[in-house]
């Protein structure tokens, strides 16, 4: 998945302004395509910055430790093919 140039508490941001006005006009004001917005709102609907904020730091959390565990793996399986 490509990078994106927002960052997630942004996207939020323009999902709740998308609530309050028509989306389209949010999208026009963002330089968006409205079609954005409503990806964006699937994926984070009912959260708020603190969560996405949160969310962002487990997903970093668990890509460490995922790579803690396959070293380990890793090394296991040198030490039993030896």
């Amino acid at each position: 998945m490509r990078q994106s140039r927002l960052a997630d508490e942004q996207m939020v941001m323009f999902v709740r302004e998308g609530v309050r006005d028509p989306v389209a006009e949010v999208a026009k004001r963002q330089r968006n395509q409205h079609h954005t917005i409503y990806i964006w709102r699937k994926r984070f609907g009912a959260l708020g910055s603190q969560d996405v904020r949160r969310l962002c730091e487990l997903e970093l959390e668990n890509a460490r430790l995922n790579k803690l565990a396959a070293e380990r793996d890793l090394e296991i399986d040198v030490r039993t093919a030896a």
